[in-house]
């Protein structure tokens, strides 16, 4: 089983399935008869977005920058975002770099931009971030 993740690019493009399946977490399996492969694209378990830099609490990690994810419409109709969340209050979204809203579709063929900021405000672990 080929299995697909979040990374810097993720793209799958599918002739002449015969099946595909979502599963209860809402991951895709898409057979491919001619390759002999069921081809899985994990949503559920996106890869973490990476701040590489230790950064004191009170500050805000200028070293590593706003760590960019990249959304693409490639349906024929308009996508729409439900909600865009953060684990807690150490990340934002960075507002010079997103350009993902709630309140605008993302058109056929179009792209967006989520723009996340690591401003830690405790010294505790961090739960993992996943876009």
């Amino acid at each position: 089983m080929n299995t697909g993740w979040w990374g810097s690019r993720l793209s799958i493009r599918l002739q002449f399935s015969e099946s595909i399946a979502v599963d209860g977490s809402g991951n895709l399996y898409a057979a491919d008869p001619y390759n002999n492969v069921v081809t899985k694209l994990d949503f559920a378990d996106p890869a973490a977005v990476t701040f590489a830099t230790a950064t004191l609490d009170g500050t805000t990690d200028t070293a590593d920058g706003p760590q960019t994810v990249s959304l693409q419409n490639n349906g024929n109709a308009p996508m729409t975002l439900s909600g865009m969340d953060l684990p807690n209050a150490d990340f934002q979204f960075d507002g010079d770099t997103t350009t993902c809203s709630t309140s605008t579709p993302i058109a056929a063929g179009a792209s967006c931009t989520i723009g996340i900021v690591f401003s830690p405000t405790t010294t505790e672990p961090l739960p993992e971030l996943s876009p």
